[in-house]
């Protein structure tokens, strides 16, 4: 079945399909059972009245295949022994007919509802930047484009949870807002930035050189500098990797840059007067 993301018990309340099942089956006198594409059984058989004889699926031939867009969903597997050839048929092509209308519907509903949740989730409730499954669907479409070069920025708060720590959860949470807010602000339209975990923002340039992406990198780093606050010393460690070729994932390349990025950081907390700089909300509690 693939990746495709979609199963049988995705789209009905197995309930509902075991009563349709067993009605069909009654009214045209055929046994019918549902599997999925490994031949595991869906519904509980509904056989005809054959002294109780038990309905059981050939490995070998599980059934009539429904696919939808190319994907293979289910089985549907028949008893047609109790009908003439002709009937057989006719009551084949109902039932087949009658699952694969019903499906169709069904997954159409489905991919509906999935573009919806796709579309409420593409926003981070705290920072306004994109949600990480929504960054990470449109790291899939960049790297789907061809598009070449692409900078590849893996960024990380520094200290953030010395912040958590000595003043709690909502100035944590504020400093995350801030950088946030100061990467988009220092952004063009089409950079891609994403808040993918509680201290992680990470941002992807379609089409920059790496010049570019550096540049933007000390923008942003410069404005955490200035950044004037009682309690917070606003600080973003920041790596970039390049995707120059378009056999090249950006999901691998982010490994690359998280490695210049731990660089960055451990080069930042170097630097003369961050320790106090950082403490500086201490010295007022």
């Amino acid at each position: 079945m693939g990746n495709w993301g979609c199963k049988f018990n995705d789209l009905f309340e197995l309930g509902k399909i075991q009563i349709l099942q067993d009605a069909l089956s009654d009214t045209l006198n055929v046994g019918i059972v549902v599997s999925d594409p490994e031949g595991n059984t869906i519904t509980a058989p509904s056989t005809t009245d054959r002294a109780g004889e038990a309905f059981c699926i050939d490995p070998e031939r599980p059934g009539n295949a429904i696919m939808i867009d190319g994907n293979l969903i289910a089985y549907v597997a028949l008893d047609v022994t109790q009908l003439s050839n002709r009937d057989a048929e006719k009551a084949e092509n109902l039932i087949m007919t009658t699952f694969g209308q019903m499906i169709e519907i069904a997954y159409k509903r489905y991919v509906l509802q999935r573009e919806q949740t796709a579309s409420d989730d593409k926003t981070d409730t705290m920072t306004g930047s994109m949600s990480r499954i929504y960054f990470e669907n449109r790291m899939g479409v960049v790297d789907r484009s061809e598009v070449v070069p692409v900078a590849v920025i893996a960024g990380n708060i520094n200290d953030w949870k010395y912040v958590n720590d000595n003043y709690g959860s909502s100035e944590s949470n504020r400093l995350v807002i801030v950088i946030a807010n100061i990467l988009k602000e220092e952004a063009e339209d089409y950079y891609l930035i994403g808040h993918c975990d509680g201290d992680v923002l990470n941002i992807i340039i379609p089409r920059a050189e790496y010049e570019e992406a550096k540049d933007y990198c000390n923008r942003v780093q410069k404005r955490c500098m200035e950044y004037e606050d009682i309690w917070l010393a606003p600080s973003i460690a920041l790596g970039i990797a390049m995707k120059t070729n378009i056999e090249q994932s950006i999901d691998d390349l982010f490994s690359d840059a998280e490695y210049e990025m731990y660089i960055d950081k451990i080069s930042i907390k170097k630097q003369s007067g961050y320790r106090e700089r950082l403490m500086k909300g201490q010295r007022k509690t």
